[in-house]
């Protein structure tokens, strides 16, 4: 702030006229960008202009005013006054030590322009100072926590050292080149599960069309792992000692669209988008042995595209309960689910099929300012808890919160009907320099609780990682179920042993990151970030991170595919050694990807043909046949490139 008010006092003193009017509106510009570059680093660790703001600025654009409070209001407010009495101080200062007279009007002299530049930076130089003697630890807090310097401000320094995507380095073009190659491996694994058919074994002892167990999957927000304790979730910690417990479980994505989908499909949540063309597993598969399907939760799922996998024309029965306060659409969900157990009401019928219903609980959201139980005080908030953006009474009303669900979601569980219960995404309270969720793959944004209980559900503890796109495959194990084509889903059955070999995966909202996850990891690694994308055949190494999304000190560096095992082995496990020519030269792949008849393969290319320099030139052939291809945008971008070869021969 303080430059952009030496900015007005100096150009009003010695400029005047249309300088001094504009150097208002400068002067309130400026102030504005830092306040909001400022208070985005301390919320969020991002920075206001950057790629990484805009994608989460979608992600979770609709949901920012939740986080607007009087307090917040009041904080802002008492800035801007502070910020206008400083300005009104120097004006009037500036005001009194200029001379006037009709022919110079209001001007400074020399010398009380140098001692009033000096006053004005008296600030700067007293923030500076102590940092510079102790250049040392503050280089340190700079590279760990930059958020809190201002250094940071406007990109001068890089607020994070999460992972970022270079798309125009040599590994990144070398694996955009990769996914093109293997482009078809989408629409095969939509073919797949399109003609996917379940069938009863009927010589399992659960597993028989009469006997046939009810099944329930609730599905809570913000359900984060170290909260399923005795004291906040005293039901589901009973009930969880008689079945499964799954101690490192990660959901498939930071969103609830992306947890939902690896839920609901077992398969991971890089194949989001092509959730429209196929059947939701969990439920419309199951219809094939003959349950009857239903869906209950809070209304709003035409956000994200949930509505293409949430929605009255995929489930026999869907009740959406209206957006009222959380707490109201919690008790109207299960109330219509236990309904819908129980066969009464709307849903009486004479044929007595087994049902699954998912359910979806939305209270423990937000900033937890309903009525809810009040069993937990301050001093269950644990005792490391620092945040700069969120108070203790924010977590301990959101302990009481996740209470409330343990208490609502009790009714729909019983001896004979099999259960899971699991979060849709972890909740930052700034442990990780964040808030909310969708904003990092961090460690409290991305490990979720999870239990399963009831009829051929054992009791045991789980240890390894898992996640969500493991419970399709674990339910299908439970009631006898085999799958025609058991390589389809990407998850494991829990109720074998887990593979040690397995990596699972978290991806971003917010952006083209992947959270990988082994029982192999580097050393004070949480996991390891990649980029993937099939939209935009994005495909590039990252590096090893931290709990807090950070990278560890032994991952700096350019990364490159040499360094980036548990990518290549998690592509080779998910894709079936498809790619196992990673990190060879790009040009003879993008010879086969650029005479592709898929216009987006073909586009893909010739962007990428066009990064690599003076090597264009030897796609010319190549480029002179896309001058035929049917779609107009192919033969524009062809042009373009051709044109630009044929100038740069004629210089």
């Amino acid at each position: 702030m303080l430059p952009a008010l030496i900015f007005v006092v100096v150009s009003s003193a010695f400029l005047g006229g249309a300088w001094m009017r504009l150097a208002i509106p400068w002067s309130v510009l400026v102030s504005a960008i830092y306040f909001i570059d400022f208070a985005l680093l301390v919320f969020l660790r991002e920075h206001l202009f950057s790629s990484s703001f805009a994608g989460l600025l979608v992600a979770v654009g609709p949901f920012l005013h939740q986080y607007i409070t009087w307090e917040l209001l009041g904080l802002a407010i008492a800035l801007v006054v502070v910020w206008l009495i400083m300005q009104s101080v120097l004006w009037w200062i500036a005001k009194v030590m200029s001379r006037r007279s009709k022919q110079e009007g209001n001007q400074l002299s020399r010398p009380k322009a140098i001692v009033l530049l000096f006053v004005a930076c008296l600030p700067i130089v007293g923030a500076v100072l102590p940092a510079l003697l102790n250049w040392e630890r503050t280089q340190s807090e700079i590279l760990t926590v930059a958020d809190r310097h201002p250094v940071t401000v406007l990109g001068v320094w890089s607020a994070t050292t999460t992972p970022q995507l270079s798309a125009e380095s040599e590994a990144a073009l070398q694996g955009s080149v990769a996914m093109l190659s293997n482009a078809s491996i989408p629409r095969s694994i939509v073919q797949r599960y399109q003609r996917l058919r379940i069938s009863i074994d009927e010589t399992n002892e659960v597993g028989n069309s009469k006997s046939l167990p009810d099944i329930v999957i609730v599905v809570s927000e913000c359900f984060r792992a170290d909260v399923m304790t005795q004291k906040s979730t005293p039901r589901l910690f009973e009930r969880s000692r008689r079945g499964l417990r799954m101690t490192k479980h990660v959901s498939s994505g930071n969103s609830s669209n992306l947890g939902f989908f690896g839920v609901m499909f077992g398969l991971d949540a890089h194949l989001f988008s092509y959730a429209d063309q196929m059947p939701v597993g969990i439920l419309q598969v199951l219809e094939q042995v003959g349950y009857e399907t239903g869906f209950f939760g809070r209304a709003g799922f035409d956000t994200f595209s949930m509505e293409t996998f949430c929605s009255s024309d995929r489930f026999g029965h869907c009740h959406f309960s209206p957006i009222t306060q959380s707490v109201t659409s919690d008790k109207l969900a299960v109330e219509e689910a236990v309904e819908f157990f129980d066969r009464t009401g709307d849903y009486e019928t004479d044929v007595n099929k087994p049902r699954i219903a998912v359910v979806y609980v939305y209270s423990p959201h937000e900033w937890y300012h309903e009525e809810q139980d009040d069993v937990h005080s301050l001093d269950d908030v644990p005792r490391d808890f620092r945040s700069s953006s969120r108070s203790k009474e924010d977590f301990r009303r959101f302990l009481n919160s996740i209470h409330f669900m343990d208490r609502v979601i009790d009714p729909l569980f019983n001896e004979r009907r099999i259960a899971f219960v699991t979060g849709d995404h972890g909740e930052s309270f700034g442990e990780d320099g964040r808030i909310m969720h969708g904003s990092a793959l961090s460690e409290v944004q991305t490990r979720v609780a999870c239990v399963g209980f009831g009829p051929g559900i054992p009791d045991r503890s789980v240890d390894s990682w898992t996640s969500h796109v493991d419970l399709l495959p674990t339910v299908l194990q439970a009631i006898g179920a085999k799958a025609s084509d058991k390589t389809l889903f990407q998850g494991t059955s829990l109720l074998e042993p887990v593979p040690s070999e397995r990596i699972i995966t978290c991806r971003s909202i917010s952006s083209r990151s992947q959270l990988l996850l082994s029982n192999s990891q580097l050393k004070d690694a949480f996991g390891y970030v990649g980029f993937f994308d099939w939209g935009q055949f994005t495909l590039a190494p990252g590096a090893w991170v931290d709990s807090i999304g950070d990278a560890v000190e032994s991952s700096s560096g350019e990364a490159s595919w040499d360094d980036s095992v548990v990518m290549r082995d998690w592509l080779n496990q998910t894709m079936d050694s498809k790619f196992a020519n990673l990190g060879s030269d790009p040009e003879e792949g993008l010879r086969q990807t650029i005479l592709s008849d898929d216009p987006k393969v073909v586009l893909e290319s010739i962007r990428l043909i066009n990064l690599l320099g003076e090597k264009r030139s030897m796609f010319q052939a190549e480029l002179q046949q896309c001058l035929a291809f049917p779609d107009e945008r192919v033969r524009d971008a062809a042009f373009k490139v051709l044109h630009t070869l044929a100038r740069s021969s004629r210089t």
